[in-house]
């Protein structure tokens, strides 16, 4: 009767638990998956910042054109963003509405605004007038491939030949007309 008690014990104590060869097993099954899975989330994410890059350069162009409309020039991004174009006085104003980014656009000191894994700033002709606004991804590779560029007086986005990313900034100036190709409106 010991004989039998004894047996059972050890028996019921190796059955506790998992071993280390099948747990080395599930850590490699998981890993394995995440490095086939991982790459086709990011690529679905950057995907969706580009598409939500080119949307808001769209809309950034078109609240461009009516705070022109009212004041005669385009302004700098974050005045857009944060204010309202106050009509000359005694002239017909429609009150434009100021552009309502939510989540709000976060500025930093240089006057780039940062959103959805993209950066945005404005871009000037020779004469430092704004004329368009750049957008590239904050960190290329994870947050985007692709620099595009609108044109506010056209109201055009173009993929850009410009490589840029969180320190290569595309600048503050308007791009050359070679090397852009237009995006195609959805």
């Amino acid at each position: 009767m010991m004989v039998s008690f004894t047996k059972t014990l050890v028996s019921s104590r190796a059955r506790v638990g998992f071993t280390l060869p099948e747990l080395l097993v599930f850590i490699a099954v998981l890993t394995s998956a995440s490095m086939w899975l991982l790459p086709k989330a990011l690529q679905a994410r950057k995907n969706q910042n580009e598409a939500h890059a080119v949307a808001y350069l769209r809309m950034m162009a078109s609240a461009e054109q009516l705070w022109k409309r009212e004041q005669g020039s385009f302004v700098e991004i974050r005045s857009l963003a944060e204010s309202v174009p106050n009509p000359a006085s005694g002239s017909f104003s429609l009150r434009t509405p100021p552009f309502d980014f939510r989540p709000k656009m976060i500025f930093d000191g240089v006057g780039i605004g940062h959103r959805a894994g993209y950066r945005f700033r404005a871009g000037h002709d020779q004469d430092g007038r704004v004329v368009g606004c750049w957008a590239w991804p904050n960190l290329r590779e994870y947050s985007g491939l692709q620099t595009y560029w609108v044109d506010f007086s056209t109201q055009q986005v173009f993929a850009t030949a410009v490589s840029a990313s969180w320190v290569d900034t595309p600048g503050s100036l308007a791009p050359e007309d070679v090397g852009l190709s237009l995006v195609a409106a959805d």
